[in-house]
């Protein structure tokens, strides 16, 4: 039987939860969730980001990296998970090629630039 004193954040499932502080009936602390937090998450589309938010967001800001400061009531990741907002795939969504794809290039920079930990599998 596994107790939280135990676990490394190593350890800790890639899907767990930030805002769970109790998976699988094991407590861990606001560190190891915090190391747990994914580096990064990105929405695509602004309705999705905005309705996060409650009201939700009238104005969902610009596409790409949005400010630290903006994240909605009860935001399960800390400050340092970067959130980006990118546009919608959607054919639907009427915009230029460029201004549609700078984001995700952006983001595509940015995950590139992240010095990942090595994979111990291999």
């Amino acid at each position: 039987s596994s107790s939280s004193s135990s676990l490394s954040s190593s350890s800790l499932p890639s899907f767990v939860a930030a805002s769970q502080s109790m998976f699988c009936g094991v407590s861990f602390s606001a560190e190891q969730l915090s190391q747990a937090a994914p580096a990064l998450v990105a929405f695509t589309g602004k309705r999705q980001w905005a309705q996060l938010f409650d009201p939700p967001l009238t104005t969902a800001g610009n596409f790409g990296l949005q400010p630290p400061t903006v994240r909605p009531p009860r935001w399960p990741y800390p400050s340092t998970t970067e959130v980006w907002v990118l546009p919608s795939s959607s054919g639907r969504a009427v915009m230029q090629w460029e201004d549609r794809i700078r984001p995700y290039r952006e983001l595509a920079k940015r995950v590139h630039s992240i010095d990942w930990p090595a994979d111990s599998t291999s």
